[in-house]
This record gives C-alpha cells, sequence and structure tokens, in this order.
C-alpha cells in the first residue's frame, strides 16, 4: 500500500505518510510521490488485501491466469503489490483484473458455469458457502453451485434459514468473509476500534449469523 511504502521512505508512520502524501497531492507533486513509492521496491510487504483485493477477484484472477487456487492468485498479487504499490497496481493490472471477471462470469464451456455465475453475482459470498456445506453435507466447492442453482430458482429463503442454523457453529476468518480493507477501514472508524480489532470482529460477526 503506497502511504506504508511512503512511510518507509519518510521516516515516518502511517498516519502522517497519508496527511503528507495529501499535501503532496494538493501541491501537484505526485511525481515525487510516485518516485518514492517505486524506491522501496521489495523493502516493504504490500498484502492483496491492502489494495482491495476481493475473494471473487481472487477466483477470477486464478482462472484469468490459469493457477490451481484463489490462494496462489492472491499470493501473485501480493508480490505485485508489494513491487508496485497500490497506484502502479490498479494502473498496471485494472484491466486485467476487469477482463479476468469478465471472463469469469460471461464465458465459460464449463457445465456448472450458469450455477457459479450466479453465486459470484449473488449477495452470498464464500463464508455462507461454508456454512451451507456443512448443512448439506457437500464440498465448499459444490455449495457455491447449489447457492447459485437456489438463486437461479429464487429460493433465497432457503438458503437464508439454513445459514441461519449453523449459527456459532461454522467460524469463518476475515480472508473468508469476502469483504475488502476499504470495509475494514469503514468498520474500523464506525467501531471506533484499531482495523486488525475490527476484522475479527467482523469474522466473528460471520460466524455467528
Amino acid at each position: 500500500k503506497k502511504k506504508k511504502k511512503v512511510a518507509h521512505v519518510w521516516n515516518t508512520g502511517v498516519g502522517s505518510a497519508k496527511a503528507i502524501i495529501g499535501g503532496k497531492i494538493a501541491a501537484g507533486l505526485t511525481n515525487l510521490v510516485d518516485i518514492d513509492i517505486a524506491g522501496t521496491h521489495f523493502d516493504v510487504e504490500c498484502s492483496h488485501e491492502e489494495v482491495g483485493l476481493t475473494y471473487s477477484d481472487a477466483v477470477a484472477l486464478a482462472n484469468h491466469w490459469a493457477l490451481e487456487s484463489s490462494w496462489e492468485a492472491k499470493l501473485a498479487v501480493d508480490r505485485l503489490a508489494t513491487r508496485l504499490g497500490h497506484k502502479r497496481f490498479w494502473e498496471e493490472y485494472g484491466f486485467t483484473l476487469h477482463e479476468a471477471n469478465s471472463i469469469t462470469i460471461i464465458t465459460s464451456e464449463n457445465p456448472d458455469a450458469d450455477s457459479y455465475n450466479h453465486f459470484v453475482l449473488s449477495d452470498y459470498g464464500y463464508c455462507d458457502a461454508m456454512k451451507l456445506a456443512q448443512v448439506w453435507n457437500i464440498e465448499t466447492s459444490q455449495a457455491k453451485l447449489a447457492i447459485g442453482r437456489k438463486v437461479q430458482g429464487g429460493m433465497t429463503e432457503r438458503i437464508d434459514l439454513d445459514i441461519a442454523s449453523t449459527a456459532n457453529s461454522v467460524s469463518c476468518s476475515w480472508g473468508e468473509t469476502s469483504l475488502t480493507l476499504n470495509d475494514a477501514t469503514a468498520l474500523a472508524s464506525f467501531w471506533g476500534v484499531p482495523i486488525g480489532e475490527a476484522k475479527q470482529k467482523a469474522a466473528n460477526f460471520a460466524s455467528r449469523w
């Protein structure tokens, strides 16, 4: 994330770096900011969460890059974000991600593609699929397809009841909630807690309901 990188270069905290970046943007000195970010190269690690990558994005990129799992895609984005920073990552790979999402959602010869696409476009996420996999006694990947079919058939009430039945019996981590770093930042501000605590609290809520 660019604020982490410039904080490293300027030997200051991330909070102070945000203010300095704002001042340089206001003064039209973004080129200097970009140069300092580029100067950190691999010295400051950034994660896929810190560039706002969602679980659906990771799945799309895994398919687009022919990787075996969304986790491999997340690791690849971690490396790219660390090398490029937030701004340059989206400048260089934003279109790739858009294209990957379009391909995943719109075109596929997989007979389960329609069901999967209904799942991706629905309000349900990976954590919900984990819960329903337990209720329906199937694999999480199969639960995603089942959710898609039920969404397509207008049976969301059944889905919601089955999810509710797992209250406190299926634990979801922050990464499995499909929430982004921006969501975590907003929740942290709303709850008045650090971002790490907001992530844990959100994961606990997701596990509870």
